[in-house]
């Protein structure tokens, strides 16, 4: 954080202003059969400068980590509110530090070819990787990095682990644990906040974890879930997948970003990434 002292966010919804010494430029890159689009930033006139991936969270998102609606209306979300702009936010104040970042539209979102409500965990991390060599096949490209946030924080060390040029992985808000796990946590602590007690809290995350086992289990990617026939291709790769063995198998340097009042991850997942207990990671 050197040279970050008293940076201040810019306000919510509000207009985010490169840095005069940060060019930008729109991109497109192949992922497999797919056409992927985004943008770079870099500082103006560098060479072999180091370099980051941007990796989005779940949802359909944009290159700037804005929930918009799929190709097709396949997604419909009730999100009406102005957009936050994160990863360009995180993208400039990068580049003003001197180091290229690369961040893109989801597979079918923005720009981006492809269909979102169909993707799995195993495509948008097939989609990292692309997005990985196309910066690494630009010239004057130096050491290439991950930035994952949420899902992007468990794409990040599949990435890493399968890449062992990859430099360094940055994780915001990843979890520990696989996604049904993760679920069942956020659930049972939104029933506790609402006052509801034990005995009629363990009987609804029973049927909620026995839906989750119907799903693990399953070999289709269509289910019937309450006579509704879903799409699980995308869970169900989740939640045969541990992040925590996984992150185990990364040799690059880690960093581990968690806020402590995250209501979506908690906290003690980055304790547990770090192999400490939530109370020694606190301290």
């Amino acid at each position: 954080l050197e040279g970050f002292e008293g940076l201040t966010p810019e306000p919510r919804g509000g207009e985010i202003r490169r840095p005069e010494t940060v060019v930008e430029f729109d991109v497109a890159f192949p992922s497999g059969a797919l056409t992927l689009a985004g943008s770079i930033t870099m500082a103006r006139g560098a060479k072999g400068a180091p370099a980051v991936v941007l990796i989005s969270g779940s949802g359909p998102q944009d290159r700037n980590e804005n929930v918009v609606r799929g190709k097709g209306d396949a997604e419909q979300f009730a999100w009406q509110g102005p957009d936050w702009n994160i990863f360009k936010s995180i993208a400039y104040a990068l580049s003003g530090a001197g180091v290229t970042v690369l961040r893109y539209d989801d597979r079918g979102c923005g720009k981006s070819g492809g269909d979102f409500a169909t993707a799995k965990l195993s495509d948008f991390t097939a989609d990292a990787e692309a997005a990985v060599a196309f910066l690494r096949s630009r010239e004057g490209t130096g050491p290439v990095g991950l930035v994952g946030h949420s899902e992007g924080a468990v794409i990040a060390p599949i990435v890493a682990s399968r890449d062992p040029k990859i430099a360094a992985i940055f994780l915001m808000a990843g979890t520990a644990r696989p996604l049904d796990a993760v679920l069942l946590e956020q659930i049972g602590a939104r029933m506790r906040e609402s006052g509801m007690k034990e005995e009629a809290i363990a009987p609804l995350l029973e049927g909620q974890k026995a839906v989750f086992g119907r799903i693990k289990a399953s070999k289709e990617d269509i289910l019937e879930i309450d006579e509704r026939k879903t799409f699980i291709g995308w869970m169900r790769e989740h939640f045969r997948h541990d992040p925590l063995a996984q992150i185990a198998r990364v040799k690059a340097p880690v960093v581990i970003l968690q806020g402590t009042m995250d209501r979506q991850v908690f906290p003690e997942h980055a304790g547990l990434q770090l192999g400490v207990e939530a109370q020694a990671f606190a301290e």
